[in-house]
């Protein structure tokens, strides 16, 4: 087997045979845009806990 080393530049995966499934890009994209949606919505609730509800007095 013949792997490119550190002179010998890396061949485009086309030509050396490597194929990437679509179900993978599906996969990565589905898991990245979920990611995205916790963060905004662990954000949001980060937020709404640190200000205090409209219309209640500042102690209780």
């Amino acid at each position: 087997m013949n792997v490119p080393g550190k002179r010998a530049p890396y061949p485009h995966r086309g030509i050396a045979g490597v194929i990437e499934p679509a179900r993978v890009k599906r996969q990565a994209i589905q898991s990245a845009a979920e990611t995205a949606v916790l963060l905004i919505r662990v954000d949001d609730m980060m937020i709404t806990q640190s200000r205090p509800p409209a219309g209640m007095p500042g102690g209780m």
